[in-house]
């Protein structure tokens, strides 16, 4: 019992020892956690343009890194046969058009057979679609720009010979641009 006390007494003559404390106002904040990665930066859209049928440059009317917009024409492949076979079926629909109204104007009074009506109107409308297809295959020897952007390098030069899907010039559209990229999480 003496130990007792004498330890009780040794508790209480003890000075109370000091905790410091901090103290803080506290705010709200946002906070973003940072993730380090690499990435690619892609342009919005972009267009490796290639030759639709088989022939020789005849025009390259881009440069390297030029900008583009919609519709323009970039390189133009030789297309002189087509545009002399178009004029010539261009001449001979105005006449196969006429004959054509001409027979229509002669079948009500008799002159002209049912069969001859047919036939010329038939002429006419071969030749009217003959004159569409021209023109498109024109058309498709042209190479134009899909959309508002800058040319890549021009990979054709005029007197070329190139193949129906022959890469001749890349177009990007850069006005906003993306980023692939891959996060592992840990």
């Amino acid at each position: 019992s003496l130990r007792r006390r004498q330890r009780q007494m040794c508790i209480r003559d003890r000075p109370e020892t000091a905790s410091p404390v901090t103290a803080m106002t506290v705010k709200a904040s946002e906070w973003t956690p940072i993730i380090e990665t690499t990435g690619l930066v892609r342009p919005n859209q972009g267009a490796m343009l290639s030759a639709q049928s088989a022939g020789t440059v005849s025009k390259v009317l881009v440069q390297n890194g030029q900008s583009v917009k919609k519709g323009d024409l970039l390189v133009e492949l030789d297309s002189s046969v087509e545009r002399a076979s178009l004029q010539a079926a261009q001449a001979q629909v105005v006449s196969l058009r006429q004959t054509y109204q001409r027979y229509a104007n002669l079948a009500g009074s008799g002159a002209v057979s049912r069969q001859e009506l047919d036939n010329a109107k038939s002429a006419y409308e071969a030749q009217a679609a003959n004159i569409e297809s021209l023109k498109a295959t024109i058309e498709r020897r042209q190479i134009v720009a899909p959309f508002d952007g800058k040319a890549g390098i021009v990979k054709v030069n005029v007197g070329q010979y190139v193949s129906n899907g022959t890469e001749i010039v890349r177009v990007e559209d850069r006005s906003s641009m993306k980023v692939d990229f891959a996060l592992s999480l840990i």
